[in-house]
């Protein structure tokens, strides 16, 4: 009988000491940068589906993003955890793959967090229109406290955990018909824009033709003049090749494009918890570098836009245009959350 104690008592220790180790449940050692300090022992194997709808390009703000999501998860793991890279809507378009995630059918998705709207009002605190100065401004909401507990609540009507945020840039508005300065200029054009809410309300409220239209139909629904225009980011209009069937882009940054890398929750509750602090690092890490990937590389694409015969302008008089989207801001304030409302305009340093 003592030596079965005896053996009990040995296993029991060797099993706390296991639990002691740099990879036991607390996520791991990781450094101030927050990144994942080496992966110990054995890491389950699995193949992860990661899709977006954007270009394959080296350059394109989604595919960078992927890419290197891809590179920090496999090197992180040994290559035990591999992402599988679908472009250009393979697994769906933005938000039927974002859907497809609460419901299993996708692994992992970037999807811009203007849809998220859609299933949890509370979020389109950052896609009220003309918002932010900089990026800089954006990133004060999206990195604080108070996007972080939004995006939870986010997860309980979505089925979905984002991992982090990666750049899109600031959208603007490509068309055929006139270039933009003023809200009049918007009176009639036909405008793709993303089918949410907000945007459509946005635009609607511009003056614009709203016509909503899955992205990857979009270049040829322009060349052949279904539609007048749509309005994308920099990188977006570059490596797509939107420049090629516009005359014009007008420089608005009507809304913040941030990106969201997500995975199905069922999928992410099956992972170890090892795997899923994994995946968040380095979500965490790609979008970081990401992001000043973006910032180095639109100045250059919109210079080779100009140089290919785009018309580039800026819009003018921005109070005017903010003017005509406080119905939006007000609805928010008084329909959806105030408290929200508040502790965003603080942050920003705006007059609520």
């Amino acid at each position: 009988m003592k030596k079965i104690i005896a053996l009990l008592l040995a296993m029991c220790m060797a099993v706390s000491m296991v639990g002691c180790g740099p990879n036991s449940g607390d996520q791991g050692s990781k450094d101030t940068n927050g990144e994942q300090g080496g992966t110990q022992g054995t890491v389950e194997s699995v193949t992860l589906k990661l899709g977006h709808g954007s270009s394959p390009a080296d350059n394109d703000p989604y595919h960078v993003f992927a890419t290197l999501f891809k590179q920090y998860v496999e090197e992180e793991t040994n290559g035990a955890v591999q992402i599988e890279i679908y472009s250009g809507g393979q697994l769906g378009g933005e938000m039927d793959s974002y859907e497809g995630l609460g419901m299993g059918t996708v692994d992992m998705c970037i999807a811009t967090a203007n849809l998220f709207g859609e299933y949890y009002p509370k979020t389109t605190i950052m896609d009220l229109p003309f918002l932010f100065e900089d990026a800089e401004d954006a990133h004060k909401l999206l990195d604080s406290d108070l996007m972080a507990d939004i995006l939870t609540e986010l997860t309980s009507y979505t089925n979905a955990v984002h991992l982090g945020w990666g750049e899109g840039g600031f959208r603007n508005v490509f068309n055929n018909v006139r270039p933009i300065y003023s809200p009049s200029d918007m009176k009639d054009i036909k405008l793709r824009v993303p089918e949410t809410t907000i945007f459509v309300n946005t635009f609607n409220a511009l003056g614009a033709k709203v016509v909503p239209m899955t992205y990857s139909e979009c270049y040829t629904a322009i060349s052949q003049g279904t539609i007048d225009g749509i309005e994308v980011p920099i990188g977006n209009g570059y490596t797509v090749g939107f420049y090629e069937v516009c005359k014009y882009y007008s420089l608005s940054h009507h809304f913040y494009n941030a990106l969201s890398i997500s995975i199905g929750k069922d999928l992410y509750d099956s992972l170890t918890p090892e795997v899923q602090q994994i995946l968040k690092d380095c979500a965490v890490k790609a979008g970081q570098e990401q992001r000043q990937f973006v910032a180095d590389n639109e100045a250059q694409q919109l210079k080779a836009m100009e140089d290919a015969g785009l018309q580039v302008n800026e819009i003018e008089n921005i109070d005017q245009w903010r003017s005509l989207c406080q119905p939006i801001y007000n609805n928010y304030r008084d329909n959806i959350d105030r408290n929200t409302y508040d502790q965003a305009m603080e942050l920003l340093g705006i007059a609520a």
